[in-house]
């Protein structure tokens, strides 16, 4: 009986179930051996390597980190791998746009606080200012596939200064 049973839970669920000397069933799950219809080759292609920077536990420096961002559109994955981090909390990033001067290569970050944060623009610490302006502006200007000589920050069109 505990054969069939191991053999049906492996085929239908693709799971390795083996019985314990106490009874007990451990199972652990394996992969599904169907293919995905995206393959590595075709992600490879959809996106491309992009550099991002991150704030180390102590704010003082930006650290690189590297990551995929649709080749289609690199500047919104860019800024939005930054912000990923700030859609919850006390301040929450609600949204953004992009636009980019390319004869200045100025790109332009409209960004939205959730009108339900606790917190708004004026609470942000030297701390995550440095989190949240020096994250973005060194990932757009630091990645030259970006073309991005500066960046300039905006919530509803208003010029954000600290």
């Amino acid at each position: 009986m505990h054969s069939i049973q191991s053999y049906l839970v492996s085929v239908v669920t693709g799971a390795i179930v083996s019985f314990g000397a106490s009874g007990a069933v451990f199972a652990e799950v394996m992969p599904n051996p169907l293919p995905s219809p995206a393959t590595a080759s075709d992600i490879e292609q959809d996106t491309v390597e992009l550099t991002v920077y991150r704030p180390d536990l102590f704010c003082e420096t930006l650290l690189p980190e590297t990551v995929e961002v649709p080749r289609s559109n690199p500047l919104e994955g860019a800024v939005g791998h930054v912000l990923k981090d700030w859609a919850r909390g006390e301040f929450r990033i609600a949204g953004y746009r992009t636009s980019r001067d390319a004869v200045t290569g100025t790109v332009t970050v409209d960004l939205r606080v959730a009108p339900d944060a606790p917190r708004q623009w004026t609470s942000l610490s030297t701390c995550e200012q440095f989190a949240l302006f020096g994250s973005l502006r060194s990932t757009l200007t630091q990645n030259p596939r970006l073309q991005t000589q500066t960046v300039e920050f905006v919530s509803q069109g208003e010029p954000l200064a600290f």
